[in-house]
């Protein structure tokens, strides 16, 4: 019984979040802010759409296909909190991160791990919308450069460090804020939306 309640307060959030997504994702593409002056970067409105997709891939998606997630179903709103905590910190201090990451000051420790968490946390997200073969793809991608210098041949690369790797993963355009999710907040919302209305 206790689970059929979570489970329906469940649904209801991925609802709002994903009206709360169709709207602000149409708002942007037909130029609403920019009549009301409300102007920001490419990657911080790439920024706002994950952190929209990853609860509802949380909360909409089970730890377990197929199988009732029992005890760690409480895993759910945590994973969808936790997500996006990194990208909330990314949209609301984008001059102090880019500071950090990229020019003379070193990002701390606490940034380093939103980072990272957000990184894992996407993958795992991954995993449960499209499944282990492309979560695998992704994680290996995500740990080579952590392992570059161990890896033979042509594999072996230079070393670099913690924050580095988390910059060009995280904050930059190469990596979980580039050209892929630019696409999907743009082009493909439109299509799904239009397609939903149709």
């Amino acid at each position: 019984m206790e689970d059929t309640e979570n489970s329906k307060v469940q649904s209801r959030v991925v609802t709002v979040i994903s009206v709360l997504l169709g709207v602000f994702a149409l708002a942007y593409i037909a130029g609403a802010f920019d009549l009301i002056q409300v102007y920001f970067p490419q990657r911080i409105y790439r920024a706002i759409i994950l952190s929209f997709l990853l609860p509802i891939a949380f909360l909409a998606f089970p730890i377990k296909k197929g199988k009732h997630p029992g005890w760690l179903s409480w895993l759910n709103p945590l994973f969808a909190v936790a997500s996006i905590a990194g990208l909330l910190y990314f949209i609301f201090f984008f001059n102090q991160v880019e500071e950090h990451f990229f020019r003379l000051s070193e990002p701390s420790a606490f940034e380093i791990a939103l980072g990272l968490t957000t990184l894992v946390l996407t993958i795992e997200a991954t995993r449960r919308v499209v499944g282990w073969p492309m979560a695998l793809v992704v994680f290996l991608f995500f740990i080579y450069p952590f392992v570059t210098q161990y890896m033979p041949g042509i594999l072996h690369g230079r070393v670099y460090s913690l924050s580095r790797i988390t910059a060009s993963l995280f904050v930059s355009t190469d990596g979980l804020l580039g050209i892929a999710l630019g696409v999907a907040a743009t082009i493909v919302v439109m299509f799904v939306m239009f397609g939903q209305v149709l």
